[in-house]
């Protein structure tokens, strides 16, 4: 019960709180949140999914295109995408490139509800740290509700995929 020795601990549980914080504060930056596949944009009309991309310097500097895998987008005005905030993009023939079999076969309004695409994606729409991805179901034809972003990806001028596998978690189908 000594006041000095007392003292001593309460200065050293006061550095060790600090040190903690400080191994906290630099491991931090080093994690980064997975985008949950698929992503479901279901819903009203007007329902909107945000999905976070944790993105470094050299992933913004090089990204040219984000590349999607979508389901059951199939007419043009039914889905849309915005990067942080930005405007609005309709998912369309005119505004993506289909790729492969997607375009070989009409893209949206064709004959596949699986389709693959790309979009012009430019530097100064992302930010190095977290991105915002805000997909919104605009309009049903009477029946639809909704479609999914089944996977996604940011592409460099090559098309090399910019973000790891391990940015991703896929939900498992057994468990629907």
């Amino acid at each position: 019960h000594d006041p000095l020795m007392k003292s001593f601990q309460s200065f050293m549980e006061s550095q060790v709180l600090w040190f903690l914080l400080l191994l906290w504060a630099a491991v931090l930056p080093g994690v980064q949140a997975q985008v949950h596949l698929p992503i479901e944009v279901m819903g009203a009309e007007g329902t909107e999914v945000n999905v976070t991309l944790s993105l470094t310097a050299g992933q913004v500097a090089a990204t040219q295109r984000l590349w999607l895998q979508t389901h059951n987008i199939r007419y043009p005005e039914k889905a849309s995408l915005r990067i942080n905030g930005g405007a609005w993009v309709p998912l369309n023939n005119t505004t993506a490139t289909m790729l492969a079999t997607s375009q070989t076969y009409g893209g949206i309004g064709g004959s596949f509800a699986v389709l693959k695409m790309t979009l012009p994606v430019t530097p100064s729409q992302l930010v190095t740290g977290n991105n915002t991805l805000t997909f919104r179901f605009n309009v049903s034809n009477g029946l639809a509700t909704g479609y999914r972003i089944v996977k996604l990806n940011l592409l460099d001028a090559s098309g090399t995929q910019l973000m790891p596998a391990s940015a991703f978690t896929q939900e498992n189908p057994a468990t629907w």
